[in-house]
């Protein structure tokens, strides 16, 4: 089991598949917005569409080098997105479509893509860039309003004074996401390693390795988190 989990690192790590080199994307993505932005002076929209556009081409023709040139250029367009919609997210008409499409594509059209090799796993890739968008609209607007209503809430019902760690924690995962970004496919890598052929996860009880998987790495990464400042993580995560 060590052996099979030390050969896939190193195969991922040298198929530049390894989720630290995320870095490299990060760093290429923000370079590239700031020159067509701030240099070229190019719209943002223009740079939305383009981006999508070309992203989608790379993803229909296969083009797979140069090396991070599709996960590169999707970022760009997430990216892109995120800015123009920073601050509309928050309209409560723009979050109640979100949240219509992204049930819609949860529940009748899911589908995913392994960002790191730019591979469709399920469903469409066209669905997966909407459905994206949506969800992280989503999810912004409800940790908004967790964080905006339940000190309200505790004031006005003191019994649901047990609630007040929820604004706390959503900051700290605000400040803690690019951690948790970069560390989560470790937990995940382990834990299909470890359990994906197993019966019990397999056909109709995906959903069951979706939760477990899903739990594991949550306390991975909280583990992470509480000791991050211990000598033993900063040197497992190159901290």
């Amino acid at each position: 089991l060590i052996r099979t989990f030390c050969r896939t690192v190193y195969i991922r790590f040298y198929s530049r598949q390894f989720s630290t080199l995320v870095f490299v994307e990060l760093f290429i993505v923000r370079c590239l917005y700031n020159i067509l932005s701030s240099r070229i002076r190019l719209n943002a929209i223009f740079i939305l569409l383009t981006s999508l556009i070309v992203t989608l081409l790379i993803f229909h023709f296969e083009i797979h080098k140069p090396y991070y040139l599709a996960n590169s250029l999707a970022g760009l367009f997430f990216f892109s997105a995120g800015r123009l919609l920073a601050k509309l997210q928050y309209n409560k008409w723009i979050m109640g479509l979100s949240a219509i499409v992204f049930l819609i594509h949860m529940i009748f059209l899911p589908s995913f893509v392994d960002m790191r090799v730019n591979k469709l796993v399920e469903g469409y890739y066209e669905l997966w860039l909407i459905g994206s968008i949506a969800g992280c609209i989503l999810l912004n607007g409800l940790c908004r309003m967790a964080f905006l209503y339940i000190p309200r809430l505790i004031n006005k019902i003191p019994r649901l004074h047990y609630l007040d760690f929820i604004p706390n924690f959503i900051i700290t995962l605000g400040r803690n996401s690019l951690i948790i970004y970069l560390y989560h496919w470790l937990f995940l890598l382990t834990f299909s390693i470890c359990f994906y052929d197993l019966p019990y996860f397999t056909g109709h009880h995906r959903w069951m390795y979706f939760t477990l998987s899903s739990i594991f790495t949550a306390v991975g990464l909280f583990v992470i988190y509480k000791y991050k400042n211990s000598k033993i993580i900063k040197f497992l995560t190159c901290s």
